[in-house]
């Protein structure tokens, strides 16, 4: 998929759009003519993910792999843009919304993962002695380790379910877009366009710090590689 800015036949700027770009052939799998890719080399995390870069020089697709569900090109290049309501004007980047709904979704998901690993060490980790000086203490009893794991664990809930609401309410308005109904508001898009980007920004800084102090509360543990914890604070 490909983003780019749409020029009608007449030379008029439609904005951008969305395009179905094929990179390879469908016969031997060699890159297609004015196609050129590569890798961007080993990163600081997720290196069992490929990332790299693509650039076209006069590259020809078909005119049906334009996104054409709210704006569409007929074959003489004429570009029109179907009839719809101000709101609906503005869902037509719900997929962006989508993204960052699944982001602060995901963050709830990565900082619980650090909390259970950190507050599981916590549990079974034990350092000094209680006032009987028989009892070893787990390190989890001491309430700075608390004060300093648990409001990680409230947050990780938080977020979890903040982007299971906000993927619920963006399914809700693309089906009655789809459907037809005129019942969406403008100012209803408009509060989750806000929504989604502020809770995009705040619940991703929060969970990296997060899993970075999750980390740091494992002591000399957390800089194992079994532990999980570095690979997480730097894929993430």
């Amino acid at each position: 998929m490909v983003i780019a800015q749409l020029i009608d036949g007449d030379g008029k700027h439609g904005g951008i759009h969305n395009f179905l770009v094929p990179l390879r052939s469908m016969d031997d799998h060699t890159l297609l003519p004015g196609v050129i890719t590569g890798d961007i080399g080993p990163k600081i995390g997720l290196n069992n993910y490929d990332n790299g870069f693509a650039r076209f020089d006069n590259v020809k697709i078909p005119r049906r792999n334009m996104a054409m569900r709210f704006a569409k090109v007929d074959e003489q290049g004429k570009y029109t843009k179907i009839s719809m309501s101000d709101a609906t004007s503005k869902i037509s980047y719900i997929t962006m919304m989508l993204v960052r709904a699944y982001i602060v979704n995901e963050a709830g998901k990565n900082l619980a993962q650090a909390c259970t690993v950190s507050i599981r060490y916590s549990a079974v980790r034990r350092q000094g002695f209680d006032e009987s000086n028989k009892r070893e203490l787990q390190i989890l009893d001491y309430r700075q380790q608390q004060h300093r794991l648990l409001p990680h664990l409230a947050e990780s809930y938080c977020f979890f379910f903040t982007g299971k609401k906000l993927l619920e309410h963006l399914f809700s308005i693309e089906n009655r877009i789809v459907s037809g109904s005129d019942n969406v508001l403008k100012t209803e898009v408009a509060d989750l366009h806000a929504s989604s980007s502020a809770l995009k920004s705040f619940t991703t800084t929060v969970a990296a710090d997060g899993i970075e102090d999750c980390r740091k509360a494992c002591g000399g543990h957390g800089f194992l590689q079994a532990s999980g914890l570095p690979e997480l604070a730097c894929t993430y």
